[in-house]
């Protein structure tokens, strides 16, 4: 029986088929993806980010509340005639009749500082507000005031906050004159209030927002800040799975701190959460409507797809059960199935590219048995075929120059020991990487040689060649930084390695000659003191 031949030009119910699921899907993945995005997560992150930068604003009044009520103080005494006459010399008794512990408690303030021109203090005192006793704060000497601090007093700083030592102050400042004359001023009155936890809680309370405030030094102790957000007034916000926190920033330090104060508010995330709900809630509708589209492909695919295969398949039952291996399966059409026939007309040609198949895996097969396990890097059975390729001359023949480089991991027990097989795995698989982007060149070989030792096989390398290498190898591995805690070299992971070099013949004895060399140059690094190279040139 003649097969009838067809040219097949196209697979016509591949492309259906595909049209079909590609179209139905991007169309469901489009649609969803847009509307799960513009409806539910774009819409909820925008309006968290809504809600904190008015939590933001809301501590900023609420601090900005209590500098006002600093600045009203310090106003209402620095027009005070008697407190201009005070700082002229003319009044003495002011200090007994005004200015005692009761006026700053009764005033909530930590330190009421009178200051002359030249900074000098003319009276000062500083008080514990919640034990209501007096304090001796190091931080604002009893002689001058801090030229820092005295200029940050009378600039126009927002919110007023400063830090003092390792506290936080609301501090202002104004110029002590008489009420009738303001061009005459006789130095500066200086109010400040601690924020303490004490009185940051009283004010989350007040406004209803959970937010601290740091110092420099609190701030050098916070970890780095991971999944933050940028918004569009400037302050960062990490958002977590329960908890949003804002970091806003108020840049006053050195340029190696760049700010000294850092407000953080936290707030829960109840309202993400939510829009999680609805999301998981809308995809389960998706979900549904993708059962509702596979339903439809199956339609689909038993009318394109089912029905010809069914017919494929009774007529290759035909040949088995009637043994006729001069029958052919009809050609029925132009498109895969049609050429499908034709394949199976062509058995031959299937049984070649299995064969073929078969050759690829058992060159896979022979590449895994020269691989070794752990490392992936050549193992000891590549190295003594390697050995056997160099002898097929017996006239021992010279041939180009060639180097071995012996590595071995300095101490590698300690290290197993002090942090267990399984970090010293991973400690040769690093090392292992190294020597992969390192050695790079098609005729050269790195090798596991056995344990923590590495053998590296340079074809057509001098020594120059061979130390370069080996300098770039010690190189790279130092900036793996590993630990080595227990080693009496280095704290970091180090390798000794031992280089020789002559010329590769095709004698086996000569190339086991430079491979027990390059074993002695190792020793000799170990003996002077490992985390070095040796060189022997010796052939």
């Amino acid at each position: 029986m003649v097969t009838k031949k067809v040219h097949a030009t196209e697979f016509k119910a591949t492309r259906v088929l595909t049209r079909y699921i590609i179209y139905s899907f991007l169309f469901l993945l489009v649609i969803s993806t847009s509307a799960g995005y513009f409806l539910f997560i774009r819409k909820v992150l925008m309006f968290e980010n809504m809600l904190e930068i008015d939590r933001k604003e809301r501590v900023q009044r609420s601090i900005t509340s209590m500098e006002d009520y600093l600045i009203k103080t310090c106003e209402d005494w620095s027009v005070w005639d008697e407190a201009w006459a005070f700082m002229r010399e003319e009044n003495p008794s002011f200090i007994d009749s005004n200015l005692s512990l009761e006026t700053l408690v009764t005033l909530d303030l930590n330190l009421m500082s009178f200051v002359r021109e030249d900074r000098s203090v003319k009276w000062q005192m500083t008080v514990d507000i919640e034990k209501e006793e007096p304090v001796f704060a190091g931080d604002f000497p009893e002689d001058a005031f801090s030229e820092r601090l005295f200029s940050f007093a009378l600039s126009d700083s927002p919110m007023g906050l400063v830090t003092v030592g390792p506290r936080v102050y609301m501090m202002v400042a104004r110029p002590i004159i008489p009420g009738s004359d303001s061009d005459d001023a006789a130095g500066y009155l200086i109010l400040a209030r601690e924020m303490t936890d004490l009185v940051v809680h009283s004010l989350s309370e007040m406004i209803n927002v959970d937010f601290q405030i740091l110092s420099r030094n609190d701030i050098t102790r916070i970890p780095r800040i991971g999944n933050t957000q940028l918004l569009e007034d400037g302050h960062l916000v990490e958002r977590e799975k329960d908890v949003i926190t804002s970091y806003c920033m108020i840049p006053r330090g050195s340029p190696a701190v760049p700010y000294d104060i850092l407000i953080i508010i936290r707030h829960n995330r109840d309202l993400m959460q939510l829009g999680w709900k609805t999301f998981f809630f809308y995809l389960a509708i998706i979900i549904a409507g993708v059962l509702l589209v596979a339903i439809g492909d199956l339609k689909f695919m038993n009318h394109h797809y089912l029905l010809p295969v069914k017919n494929l398949y009774h007529n290759v039952v035909r040949i088995k059960e009637e043994g006729d291996l001069t029958f052919r399966i009809p050609v029925g059409s132009d498109d895969e199935f049609g050429r499908l026939c034709e394949s199976f007309n062509g058995l031959l040609d299937v049984i070649q590219a299995q064969t073929h198949e078969l050759s690829s895996k058992n060159r896979d097969l022979h590449n895994q048995a020269n691989s070794d396990e752990l490392t992936g890097l050549y193992n000891k059975r590549f190295i003594r075929n390697w050995q056997e390729s160099k002898q097929s001359d017996p006239s021992g023949e010279a041939v180009r120059d060639g180097a071995f480089i012996m590595l071995d991991i300095d101490h590698f027990k300690l290290y197993n020991d002090r942090y267990g097989h399984l970090a010293g795995d991973v400690c040769l698989r690093e090392v292992a990487g190294v020597l992969e982007s390192v050695v790079t060149r098609e005729t050269d070989f790195p090798c596991r040689y056995g344990g923590e030792e590495f053998l590296i096989i340079l074809e057509k390398t001098d020594c120059r060649g061979a130390v370069r290498v080996a300098e770039r190898i010690m190189k790279n591995i130092e900036r793996l930084a590993i630990e080595h805690a227990d080693s009496p070299t280095s704290p970091i992971l180090t390798v000794s390695i031992g280089i020789s070099c002559g010329t590769f013949s095709l004698s086996v004895q000569n190339l086991a000659k430079l491979l027990s060399s390059a074993d002695e140059a190792l020793y000799d690094s170990k003996k002077a003191g490992r985390n070095r190279y040796t060189v022997r040139d010796d052939y």
